[in-house]
């Protein structure tokens, strides 16, 4: 296994094909593996009852077929107690990414390990929020009230409204 400094062209994802020299095509890997993973965990619904600041740092292999695997994870203790699902979380995270292209050193592919920060920061959701759900009818209006409060939540109110036609 060969770090960054070892090689002569770095992992290449299609889209970073392009990169003229050494240094844009590590640029371009990069941004492209903390792009992905930062738009996947956008879509997860993490919910923390306190707030994290965290330089998650991933190391990341790279095998001589292109295959991207995480070997480790560090982070902060309070970090995996928010969040007990990280690890799956970051191993999903890299699932639909462009294809990769192995290292290349002495014109022979090459596996690669490397280590990626990736920089997080989780907030609060506010202490306390009411939602209020409809359900449209014809002439039934369906209606409900919960109440969210951290990570617990409390139903309030059903009902439902009788729309009729006045004359």
């Amino acid at each position: 296994t060969f770090n960054w400094n070892e090689v002569d062209r770095y992992p290449n994802f299609e889209n970073c094909e392009n990169s003229i020299d050494f240094q844009n095509s590590k640029n371009c890997f990069e941004q492209t593996i903390t792009t992905h993973i930062s738009e996947y965990f956008e879509t997860q619904n993490i919910i923390i009852s306190q707030t994290v600041k965290d330089t998650i740092r991933i190391d990341l292999l790279v095998s001589k077929n292109g295959e991207l695997q995480i070997s480790k994870i560090q982070t902060q203790e309070l970090t995996r107690e928010q969040i007990p699902s990280l690890d799956s979380i970051l191993k999903r995270s890299l699932e639909g990414l462009p294809k990769l292209y192995p290292a290349i050193k002495r014109s022979q592919q090459v596996q690669t390990a490397f280590q990626l920060p990736i920089i997080f920061r989780g907030r609060l959701m506010a202490e306390e929020k009411i939602i209020l759900g409809i359900d449209p009818g014809t002439t039934i209006m369906g209606f409900g009230l919960i109440k969210i409060n951290g990570k617990t939540m409390e139903f309030l109110q059903l009902n439902e409204l009788l729309l009729k036609k006045y004359d």
